[in-house]
């Protein structure tokens, strides 16, 4: 069984509805897909509906972000209690962190000449938390930008005019909160923040794992993010971190082949965190 545990819907900033996200999985003959929206658990209930109906496995995950001295690193969770309330009230606090973010960086765009209106941000957004990557469509939708590369080059990249850094864990905090409610913490995408001195100091600070299978890790990088899970026994994990067609400007669910071993492996180890 081949299996995607990193996947966005409509719920975060990924623009496959949760059922249309469980479908795609379905149609790549997938075995099980993990819903990782960032900040929100609103998109797992709708897609495991979905998962039902088409014998397609659904787990329960989130992506938080966090910040490690100058670096932003993000940490996935697994197979918590989805109803644990300390862990909906700190997603219900960042949710509403990332509208005030949202709302500011629109304010920005608007005093440097681009006058996108807060309302075609939120309505790409709908019900979902928003982020850098619907204002992103929005400039996109209004003629200002012709990509999504472009946006965030010119101005929702740190650093840059429009950007406003927003409400982050320190990785300790994301592990331990996952953990409290009986969850399994893996880092996402090691390659792309450039620290991998920084993965014992996670492990230690209680890191189940590494996220060594993603669609912009080379065939290198997985045999050196395996070997690295393997000196400091972390558990071996993947995603595609697919936001639909329209996310990334192309579909990366199937992209990736993530044997089901890494399901199995995460399973036991939620077990073993919950006693």
């Amino acid at each position: 069984m081949l299996v995607d545990l990193h996947v966005h819907t409509t719920a975060s900033d990924g623009t496959f509805s949760p059922h249309e996200a469980v479908a795609s999985a379905h149609g790549k003959n997938l075995g099980a897909i993990a819903i990782t929206d960032h900040d929100t658990l609103a998109g797992i209930t709708p897609a495991r509906e979905e998962g039902r109906k088409l014998g397609v496995e659904v787990i329960g995950g989130v992506e938080l972000g966090c910040d490690l001295g100058p670096r932003e690193l993000h940490i996935l969770g697994y197979l918590f209690r989805e109803d644990d309330p300390e862990l909906t009230e700190k997603l219900s606090s960042l949710a509403q962190g990332r509208t005030y973010r949202g709302r500011e960086m629109v304010r920005r765009l608007n005093k440097l000449g681009i006058p996108l209106p807060w309302e075609d941000v939120a309505s790409l957004a709908g019900e979902g938390t928003v982020g850098r990557l619907h204002i992103a469509r929005a400039l996109i939708r209004g003629g200002w930008i012709g990509s999504h590369n472009e946006a965030f080059a010119k101005f929702l990249n740190p650093n840059r005019a429009a950007y406003v850094p927003r409400m982050r864990l320190l990785p300790g905090e994301a592990i331990e909160l996952i953990h409290n409610a009986g969850g399994v913490a893996i880092l996402a995408h090691p390659k792309l923040i450039n620290g991998d001195k920084l993965i014992p100091q996670l492990r230690d600070a209680g890191l189940d794992g590494l996220e060594v299978y993603h669609t912009r890790h080379s065939w290198q990088d997985v045999a050196k993010y395996s070997k690295i899970a393997q000196e400091l026994d972390l558990l071996v994990t993947g995603g595609s971190d697919c936001h639909g067609p329209g996310g990334k400007g192309e579909v990366l669910m199937g992209q990736i082949l993530v044997p089901g071993e890494c399901l199995v492996a995460l399973k036991e180890k939620a077990a073993e965190i919950g006693g």
